[in-house]
C-alpha cells in the first residue's frame, strides 16, 4: 500500500511538471523567454516562484489576470532585451514583471473581518512583488458577498474562490476558458 501511494505521488509530480513544461512552451513569448533563461536574466515564471494553498490556485490566477502567466526578470534592461527579442524574432508577446529588491512595498491594510488573497499565496523570492500586485485584493465566498464588500470598500479588489473578480467598476468571471500556469 505504501509503495502504491508513493508511486501515485511520483506520477502526480511528473504529470504536473510535464503540464507546466507543455503549457510554458505554448505561451508564445513567455515560453520563448523561459526556454532560454541565460539570455534574459530571468528569475522564472510567476508560477514557479509562488506557493499557493491547495484549492486557491484559480482565485490567485483570477486576481492576477494576465500576469498569472508573467515572467519575472531581475531588472528593467532585461525586460527591454526580452521585448526587443520577441519583436525582432516574431516570437509573440509576453508579460514581464521586474523584481525591484531595493524597493520595499509597505503592507497594505485590509479592513478588519476581510481576508487578503495573500493569505493563500507566498514566495520567499518575490514577496514584495506579490504585495504590490495583490495587496489590496481580498476573498469572498461568492459573487453576492463580493458585491457587498465592494459597496462597503470600493478601493479593494475582491475575488471569489471560483475565480470571479470584482472592482468598483468591473466584474470578470464565469466558466473557465483555459488554465494559467499557476492553476496547472
Amino acid at each position: 500500500e505504501h509503495e502504491r501511494v508513493a508511486a501515485r505521488e511520483r506520477n502526480a509530480r511528473g504529470s504536473k511538471r510535464e503540464a507546466r513544461h507543455r503549457t510554458s512552451a505554448t505561451r508564445h513569448g513567455a515560453g520563448a523567454v523561459l526556454r532560454d533563461p541565460r539570455v534574459f536574466n530571468l528569475l522564472g515564471s510567476i508560477a514557479s516562484l509562488v506557493e499557493i494553498d491547495a484549492g486557491w490556485e484559480g482565485a490567485v490566477a483570477a486576481a492576477m489576470g494576465s500576469l498569472a502567466d508573467a515572467v519575472v526578470l531581475h531588472d528593467l534592461s532585461s525586460a527591454v532585451t526580452a521585448l526587443t527579442t520577441l519583436r525582432a524574432e516574431n516570437l509573440g508577446q509576453a508579460d514581464f514583471l521586474v523584481l525591484r529588491p531595493d524597493e520595499h512595498h509597505r503592507e497594505n491594510e485590509i479592513p478588519v473581518g476581510l481576508t487578503a488573497i495573500t493569505s493563500y499565496v507566498r514566495s520567499g523570492k518575490i514577496h514584495d512583488l506579490l504585495q504590490q500586485l495583490l495587496g489590496m485584493t481580498v476573498v469572498a465566498d461568492n459573487a453576492g458577498a463580493a458585491a457587498s464588500i465592494i459597496q462597503t470598500h470600493p478601493r479593494l479588489t475582491v475575488v471569489t474562490k471560483d475565480g470571479d473578480v470584482f472592482t468598483k467598476s468591473r466584474a470578470r468571471g464565469g466558466s473557465k476558458s483555459s488554465s494559467s500556469l499557476i492553476e496547472i
